[in-house]
């Protein structure tokens, strides 16, 4: 979003007879789908070429689950990017922002290192933060770390997140339309 903002094309975006964060959601996700496809499905037809294909014991329910939860931490990161590329109505860029944010996102969401590892106080600030619910707690739904109760109480809280997202996101936007400067053109 910085970016549209840089170069003024952010102006002819806002005009289109689509709300601005559908047009924005819709570009994101054709971007990442085809991600999807030439990288991340290739790799896994020459990860199981050379490997054995990993087994899953779990249950049908778990599964379901898992896919619940995978759907609201997609929600959930999507909405933290559009929000934090909100910013650039006032910034002119979010890349610094975005910068911290990835870098936040790395450290909580348990993507490197899970997050049974973190000492106490590393683990405590991550619970109030919205990253491990994205990456860390529906892996954990898959691999049986979690129970089934549990699993609800996560999706719920996924629930919760995606909500303050979203009221969070329409008072910054409704506060960004009145802010908005084009640099470029």
């Amino acid at each position: 979003m910085g970016d549209k903002v840089i170069s003024g094309s952010i102006s002819t975006d806002l005009i289109k007879p689509v709300s601005f964060k559908s047009y924005m959601i819709a570009d994101q996700w054709g971007e990442n789908m085809f991600r999807f496809l030439f990288s991340a499905v290739p790799a896994c037809v020459i990860y199981f070429a050379f490997m054995s294909v990993p087994t899953i014991a779990a249950d049908p329910l778990r599964i379901l689950l898992f896919a619940i939860s995978v759907i609201c931490g997609i929600v959930i990161i999507y909405h933290i990017h559009y929000l934090l590329g909100l910013t650039s109505f006032w910034t002119g860029n979010a890349y610094y922002i975005d910068w911290f944010m990835k870098a936040f996102y790395e450290l909580f969401a348990g993507t490197f290192v899970p997050l049974w590892f973190y000492p106490q106080w590393l683990l405590h600030v991550g619970t109030f933060l919205p990253f491990r619910l994205v990456t860390f707690e529906p892996i954990a739904i898959l691999a049986g770390k979690t129970d089934l109760e549990g699993a609800l109480g996560i999706i719920a809280l996924q629930g919760f997140w995606i909500a303050l997202l979203l009221l969070l996101e329409k008072w910054v936007w409704s506060r960004a339309q009145h802010k908005i400067f084009v640099q470029g053109g």
